[in-house]
This record gives C-alpha cells, sequence and structure tokens, in this order.
C-alpha cells in the first residue's frame, strides 16, 4: 500500500493507535503524538465523531457523555495535523459518521474504517468515493462480510494493494491469546491478493505484533498510551505504553531484517563458505593407469577443488590415462 511517500512493499507500516486515550485533552495529545513518534512509528491515529451522530444521547446516556468530554474540535484536528506533519510522521484518523469524514477528506491522505463500520454503507460509500487510501479492520465480521465490504467499495474504485488494507483484527478489548487467530493473516494473504493485509492489535503486550509482522502482515495498529493507568477509560490497559511500542517497533524492524526477500539467495560469506565445504572425488586407494573407473574406486571428501558429485557421470566408465595414488584428486583429466 501507498501513504504519501511510503510504500509497505518495502517496509511494514506502523501505526500509534492513540484514539480517544487523550481524553479530550488537547495538549495530551500532542504530548502522545510526541511520544508515540519518539518510538520510531510511522503514524499516530486519532478518532473523529461528533457525538450526537456517533451514540444516543437517549439511548446510551452514559457513553454518550464520555464520549462527549472526549470530543475534539475540527480545528484541533487540524492543529494535529499539522503538528504530526512537522514531527515527520503521518497523521490518521478514524470517522464514525459521515460528516467526520467528510470534513477528514479535506487534509488526511488515508482513510481508517472501523471494524464497527465494515457493514456501514454510506460511510464506505463516501470514503470509497475519494482517490485516498483506505485501511479497514475486520473484527466482529465472519468472512463473508468481508467479501461484501469489499465488493462494495470495488463498485466506487479499483480495488488493489496499493490502495487498499485490510486488517486481521478481533474486537474483544483485551484480545485474549487463544482468540488472536493470528493464522487469519495467512487466510487473508491466501483469498484477498488484490489488497494488502495487515494486523490491528486488542492484546496484551507486543508478541502478537511482532508475530503478526512475521507472518507477512505489512501494517500493524497497535493501541498506545502514555501510562497503562493513566484513568479507567478501559483502552489504556488494552494499550502500549512508550516502552513496549519502542519494543514493538524494533522487534518489527528486526523481523524484517532476518526475513530478507522473498527469494532464495546465496550471499556472498555462503559462497566462499561453500569453496571449503563442498565435496569433491578422490581416489578410494591406489588406482592403476589403464583403469576403467568405478563407483568403488572413489571417495567423497570436502575440498576447494575438484570433480563434484553432481558430476561424477563424467568420469564413470572412462579408463584412467593415469595412475592416481589413494587419496588424490581425481579430476576431468585423469581420463580419457
Amino acid at each position: 500500500m501507498k501513504i504519501q511517500n511510503f510504500d509497505t512493499d518495502d517496509q511494514v507500516f506502523i501505526i500509534a493507535e492513540i484514539g480517544n486515550n487523550h481524553e479530550g485533552d488537547f495538549n495530551i495529545a500532542k504530548e502522545m503524538i510526541d511520544a508515540a513518534l519518539e518510538c520510531g512509528v510511522d503514524a499516530v491515529k486519532f478518532q473523529t465523531f461528533i457525538t450526537h451522530e456517533y451514540v444516543s444521547e437517549i439511548y446510551d446516556q452514559k457513553r454518550y457523555s464520555q464520549l462527549k468530554g472526549y470530543e475534539l474540535s475540527h480545528d484541533q484536528f487540524h492543529q494535529l495535523n499539522e503538528y504530526a506533519i512537522g514531527k515527520g510522521g503521518i497523521f490518521i484518523s478514524t470517522p464514525f459518521d459521515v460528516q467526520s469524514a467528510e470534513f477528514l477528506g479535506e487534509f488526511v491522505t488515508v482513510f481508517k474504517i472501523s471494524s464497527s463500520d465494515l457493514d456501514f454503507y454510506p460511510l464506505l460509500k463516501m470514503l470509497a468515493s475519494s482517490e485516498k487510501p483506505i485501511i479497514f479492520s475486520s473484527g466482529f465480521h465472519a468472512l463473508e462480510q468481508v467479501y461484501m465490504s469489499l465488493d462494495f467499495i470495488g463498485q466506487f474504485r479499483t480495488v488493489n494493494k496499493d490502495n487498499t488494507t485490510l486488517l486481521h483484527c478481533v474486537g474483544n478489548y483485551p484480545t485474549l491469546s487463544e482468540d488472536a487467530n493470528l493464522h487469519t493473516i495467512d487466510v487473508y494473504r491466501k483469498l484477498m491478493k488484490d489488497v494488502t493485509i495487515g494486523y490491528s492489535d486488542h492484546t496484551i503486550g507486543v508478541r502478537a505484533s511482532v508475530l503478526a509482522s512475521a507472518k507477512g502482515a505489512r501494517v500493524i495498529e497497535k493501541h498506545f498510551t502514555l501510562d497503562k493507568n493513566f484513568s479507567d477509560f478501559h483502552d489504556h490497559k488494552i494499550s502500549a505504553d512508550p516502552s513496549e511500542m519502542k519494543q514493538i517497533v524494533q522487534e518489527i524492524r528486526e523481523v524484517e531484517i532476518l526475513s530478507g526477500i522473498q527469494k532464495k539467495r546465496v550471499n556472498s560469506k555462503e559462497r566462499e563458505i561453500l569453496k571449503l565445504i563442498g565435496i569433491k572425488m578422490i581416489a578410494r586407494y591406489d588406482l592403476p593407469a589403464g583403469k576403467v573407473l568405478e563407483p568403488d574406486d572413489v571417495s567423497w571428501v570436502r575440498l576447494v577443488k575438484g570433480i563434484a558429485p553432481r558430476d561424477e557421470k563424467q568420469l564413470m566408465g572412462k579408463t584412467l590415462t593415469m595412475s592416481i595414488p589413494k587419496g588424490n584428486l581425481i579430476d576431468i583429466g585423469s581420463v580419457a
């Protein structure tokens, strides 16, 4: 997937999901951007919503009051975008209503769709109609709905690996190890060849994100907090703190180095070693000139030069033109 100058074919795209962990404090939001980017992530992500367009004040008053307190203004999101860019990061925010999506479309370079909105077709239509790349999570939903959402997006744009990323995700907060099911990444890579595959991590700790990258996830999203005990808001507990996020980044980059390229190669050091350990042909015992060479006449030892096993047929059945003392090389010049 291509996001500004970033290409997930070259490197794993790591997102620190700040979400609402700022709890409506603009200065804390900026502090979290600083802390996340210092850990080495590529992008910071927030959540943008108009509370009355997101949850019901009548039917869910407790949640409405909480989210109303976390709601940032449009001007503040503009400032956070500029602040992240100024710090060398990429700013992303997930819209939870159509109006917020229209607002974010004015300046973000990539859209993120929450798992909860995989079947929110008015929102999907608005985002798919833009030219911006889309990252969407697939928690809560069966494979059938993932296909349906991809097909729906495909009605408004050509879906390909450059503009669409599908994240394996489990919606449990937190996700237990036995529920993480990282093999879903393998399933997606096999079945969804037209999109980039990634992982949105809701487990506790760093291991799942790192293992997901080893499985081929090219986008990793992990919740981020300054302090797991920041408040009673449940997202803090499942989030990586700065020390964990730094570890995730370091270990994913190490995975990339260890993984190398998708091609079997022999490096220069291996070639040098192979010269020393390659198997070569020698005389098993003293062989007289005129002897017709047979397999029982030879032994194989590790030498720098000589005839390798794969070239044995060049000599077998040929007549020796000279005597070969026991343990000496037999080469192509020894036979007629």
